[in-house]
């Protein structure tokens, strides 16, 4: 069911031609950013630095292997940025270096593999007028440790940017995620804000759906579908 969501969301993507689709493992990334208009890139053994001009809308699936990349925002350009983890590590950084550049990015983290697992992402403000936001939805079914950190941090003389973080799991009992949001500012004349959250499949919610003659494996799909969907709205 929830491989069935994910090639809905995939599919929706591809209907929209506004959209440039990264694939998953590194060899297929690299192959996918040579198609895309508005962005150059420079590639070193496990990692992408990739620069984006104008304004550009990217959909990635992470699947096979981790996946490292740094984008750095030209100014008055923008980066839509949607992320589908499938329990690998995630790096990504984004250099707002140009006035009035904007990132946004939507990330689901779908942890169900036992393995550790590292989420990072990073937004470096360094220019007047930036902005930046994400909406990270984790869930996690495994019992070893997911850490996520997303960080902003803005340079000291900037003025007038904006950031805001939102992370938010939905975890079973057994599971270890971290989840941190961090600030860094050096600037007066910014503004950020950060939401951090970590909820649990509720007992009665599983039971009231089980009562119904569901499995269990069901039910938690059902839950987890309805918890990413905030991510999905944002694609209309």
């Amino acid at each position: 069911m929830i491989k069935s969501y994910i090639s809905d969301i995939s599919g929706h993507i591809q209907s929209l031609s506004k959209f440039s689709i990264v694939q998953d493992s590194q060899t297929g990334f690299l192959k996918q950013l040579k198609k895309i208009k508005n962005l150059d890139y420079i590639a070193s053994d496990d990692s992408y630095n990739v620069v984006a001009s104008k304004s550009l809308n990217v959909y990635i699936l992470v699947q096979k292997s981790a996946l490292h990349v740094k984008f750095n925002i030209n100014t008055q350009s923008s980066l839509k940025l949607f992320v589908y983890n499938d329990s690998c590590d995630l790096n990504l950084g984004f250099n707002l270096k140009g006035n009035l550049s904007k990132v946004e990015v939507y990330l689901v983290n779908f942890f169900q593999k036992e393995r550790v697992n590292d989420i990072d992402i990073t937004f470096n403000h360094l220019a007047n007028e930036t902005q930046s936001q994400v909406l990270a939805k984790n869930v996690s079914f495994k019992k070893k440790k997911t850490k996520l950190e997303a960080k902003v941090r803005t340079a000291p003389s900037i003025k007038n940017s904006l950031a805001s973080l939102k992370l938010k799991s939905l975890v079973s009992s057994h599971s270890n995620i971290e989840s941190n949001p961090v600030l860094e500012i050096l600037s007066k004349d910014v503004s950020c804000s950060h939401e951090n959250t970590i909820s649990y499949f509720e007992d009665k919610e599983i039971n009231y759906l089980l009562s119904k003659g569901l499995e269990l494996k069901t039910v938690q799909e059902l839950l987890t579908i309805g918890f990413l969907d905030e991510v999905k709205a944002k694609l209309i």
